[in-house]
């Protein structure tokens, strides 16, 4: 089945998200668990907002919030590895 544009589901998996980022799914799940790429826990699933996938290709990496509190607290000194 072919996703057209108008049908795309608004969330994706980290399966999804590892092949539009062209990065192993242990890439993905590693950066999900770290909170460098926002995620919902819905069930047993793992969802990743579309949207934000598209920004953070768009805009290159960047920490979320949570991330960033850390940084600003000590707690995590060093900045993430990169995406690519």
């Amino acid at each position: 089945m072919t996703i057209t544009p108008q049908h795309q589901p608004q969330f994706l998996t980290v399966t999804e998200v590892a092949q539009l980022f062209r990065l192993s799914y242990a890439s993905i799940w590693r950066r999900v668990q770290e909170g460098v790429i926002p995620s919902v826990k819905i069930g047993t699933r793992v969802l990743i907002e579309r949207a934000e996938a598209e920004r953070m290709i768009a805009e290159g990496r960047r920490p979320t919030k949570q991330h960033q509190a850390k940084q600003a607290t000590g707690d995590d000194p060093a900045p993430p590895a990169a995406l690519a």
